[in-house]
C-alpha cells in the first residue's frame, strides 16, 4: 500500500502538523471540521462623478479578520451536541473559538448559521457559520481629504511645474528669431498678469510689492530664457505673489479665475516640420501650459477655503475646475503622456490633486444649503428674511445672494438658500 504525500511535506512534517491540532470548538462546545477559512483583505469604495471621466478609488481600511467554519457533529451524544452548538451559535456578544492551526481565538458570531442534516447520513450534520475576530473595539474613523491635505497636494503641484519646466522648455539650437520668440512670449506672461491683477478688492499694503515682482520678471526675461529652471520657478512665483494681494479666498478665487487663458490669444503656431520649429513650438507650449496650470492649482487652493452659500455654487466650481483641467490636459491619458508640453511627474500630481479635490467638494455639497426660488411681492429685504427665516438677520445674506441694489424694495423671483 502506498501513501500520497505532497511534495515538500514529508512524513515526518505531517506527523509533527498533526500533532499540533487543535481540538476545534466554539464557546466549549467542541466538534469536527471538515473546514476553516481565514477572511481577510481590504475594503475599497469606487467614486464615480456625474459628467465627469475621473473615476477615483478609496480605501476604507482593512476588513476585520475573521473565519469561514464548518463544523461537523456526529457520533454518541449528536442531539445533546447539536443542541448545545445551535444554543451557543445564539449567544450574543464576545466568545472564545478555538482554531485547529491557531488555537484560541477570541471572536464575534456573524450573521446568521446553517445546520444541514439529510436522510443518507443520519446522526450527522455540518454547521457552517462565519466568526469575526475581536481586536480593540473603538469607533471607526476615516482619513478624510481636508483643506491641509488639498493645500500641500498643491503645493506638490507647483513644485512638479517648476522642476519639471525644463524638460518641455528646449533651448537648445536656437535660431536667433527664435530667441526673439520666445522673449516677445516671455513678456507677454509679464503682461498680462500685470493687466488681470486689478479686478478685485486688493490688499494695498501689498501692491507696491506685487508690482515689484512683476517688473522685476519683464525686466529679466532675456536672461530666463536661457536659465528654464529659472524660469518656471519665476512663472510659479509670480502667481505665488499675485495670489497675495486678495484677502479672502472668495476674492483670490474670483481673481485666479480672471488669469485663465494665458496664450489664448497666439497665433497658430506653424507646422513642426523642421527640429527648430518643432523646438521653438515646444518651449511655447510649455510656458503657456506650465503658467495655466500654476494658475489652476491656485485655484483648487482657494476653493477648498471657501465657505459655501449653497450647493448650486459647489457645482459651479466643479464645472469651472474641471472645464479648466480638461483644457490644461486635453492631450493627457493615464497611458500616453506623448502629446503634453508638461512633463509626467507633474501630470500625475495634478491627477491626484483633482481627483482629492472632486472627494472634497462632494463631501461638503452633503452639508451646504441648497438653493431655492421664491416669487416676492415688493417688501424689504428685512421683512422677507423674517416670513421665510423666522428672524431678520439674514437679510444682508438675501441682498448678497441676489445681487440687491434696492434692499428696501424686494421683487420677483428671489433666491432664498435652507439653513
Amino acid at each position: 500500500m502506498s501513501i500520497f504525500v505532497r511534495a515538500g511535506v514529508g512524513e515526518d512534517n505531517l506527523a509533527r502538523a498533526k500533532n499540533k491540532l487543535h481540538q476545534s470548538s466554539w464557546r466549549g462546545v467542541k466538534f469536527l471540521t471538515d473546514s476553516v477559512k481565514t477572511i481577510g483583505g481590504q475594503k475599497t469604495v469606487v467614486h464615480e462623478y456625474p459628467n465627469s471621466d475621473v473615476r477615483t478609488i478609496e480605501s476604507l481600511g482593512k476588513f476585520e479578520k475573521g473565519y469561514e467554519v464548518q463544523a461537523i457533529i456526529s457520533g454518541a451524544g449528536y442531539f445533546e451536541l447539536k443542541r448545545r452548538l445551535t444554543s451557543v451559535l445564539e449567544m450574543p456578544g464576545e466568545g472564545v473559538f478555538v482554531h485547529p492551526f491557531d488555537g484560541e481565538v477570541k471572536c464575534f458570531l456573524e450573521g446568521t448559521y446553517d445546520l444541514e442534516e439529510t436522510d443518507r447520513k443520519l446522526g450527522e450534520c455540518i454547521v457552517t457559520f462565519k466568526l469575526l475576530v475581536a481586536g480593540e473595539r473603538k469607533n471607526p474613523t476615516a482619513e478624510l481629504t481636508s483643506i491641509t491635505k488639498i493645500k500641500k497636494l498643491c503645493d506638490a503641484c507647483n513644485d512638479s511645474l517648476a522642476e519639471g519646466f525644463p524638460t518641455g522648455f528646449n533651448n537648445e539650437s536656437w535660431y536667433p528669431e527664435n530667441v526673439q520668440k520666445i522673449i516677445g512670449k516671455a513678456d507677454d506672461f509679464g503682461k498680462f498678469v500685470d493687466d488681470k491683477k486689478a479686478v478685485f478688492k486688493q490688499a494695498t499694503d501689498k501692491i507696491s510689492d506685487v508690482q515689484r515682482e512683476i517688473d522685476n520678471f519683464v525686466a529679466d526675461t532675456a536672461r530666463l530664457i536661457n536659465l528654464p529652471a529659472q524660469f518656471g520657478v519665476a512663472i510659479v512665483d509670480l502667481y505665488q505673489s499675485v495670489k497675495t494681494l486678495y484677502t479672502t479666498p472668495r476674492d483670490r478665487l474670483d481673481a485666479m479665475f480672471q488669469f485663465f487663458g494665458f496664450g489664448d490669444d497666439d497665433p497658430e503656431n506653424p507646422p513642426s516640420n523642421t527640429v527648430s520649429r518643432a523646438q521653438i513650438n515646444g518651449s511655447i507650449n510649455t510656458v503657456n501650459s506650465t503658467a495655466n496650470a500654476a494658475v489652476l492649482s491656485e485655484v483648487y487652493r482657494s476653493a477648498a477655503e471657501i465657505e459655501y452659500q449653497s450647493v448650486d455654487e459647489i457645482e459651479a466650481v466643479q464645472d469651472a475646475l474641471e472645464a479648466e483641467y480638461k483644457k490644461i490636459f486635453k492631450d493627457v491619458n493615464l497611458n500616453d503622456f506623448s502629446d503634453t508640453s508638461l512633463d509626467i511627474d507633474t501630470i500625475r500630481a495634478f491627477e491626484e490633486l483633482r481627483s482629492e479635490m472632486q472627494i472634497f467638494l462632494n463631501r461638503e455639497k452633503l452639508t451646504a444649503p441648497r438653493l431655492v426660488s421664491v416669487y416676492v411681492d415688493m417688501v424689504p429685504a428685512q421683512v422677507l428674511s423674517y416670513q421665510y427665516y423666522g428672524e431678520s438677520r439674514y437679510a444682508s445674506d438675501i441682498v448678497a445672494l441676489n445681487d440687491l441694489t434696492e434692499p428696501s424694495f424686494v421683487e420677483g423671483e428671489t433666491d432664498l438658500v435652507t439653513v
